[in-house]
């Protein structure tokens, strides 16, 4: 990955890092997009349209799909999987104000945590 130029919206250190390692494993990369907010009339179906939307620009853009997308319409942001070029294809749309790595290092961690006895 090339230095990234200037964004509009603010990206997760932890994000960069992720999309830097990417280059040498082929697992795609996860991260939470959060849109500027919606008008709360229009909240839901709103935010589901604009995350199709920017989703399709991205795809049009880097030639690639996502692997998968949610969408959480009242929160005006979703989550999706997708390789590096697509995730660094977020960055500088305009209705994007955040990108965060989905998963960070210790998720593993709390996955296999014993209870205690």
């Amino acid at each position: 990955m090339g230095k990234r130029k200037s964004t509009r919206a603010h990206v997760d250190p932890e994000l960069i890092k992720q999309l830097g390692a990417a280059a040498s494993r082929a697992a795609p990369i996860e991260a939470v997009v959060m849109l500027r907010a919606s008008k709360p009339a229009k909240k839901g179906a709103d935010t589901t349209a604009r995350a199709k939307a920017l989703l399709g620009r991205v795809a049009t853009a880097t030639g690639l799909e996502p692997h998968d997308v949610h969408v959480f319409p009242n929160l005006d942001s979703f989550v999706v999987s997708a390789d590096a070029p697509f995730i660094e294809g977020i960055f500088d749309q305009a209705e994007v104000t955040s990108v965060a790595a989905n998963r960070r290092p210790d998720d593993d961690m709390l996955l296999v945590a014993k209870p205690s006895t």
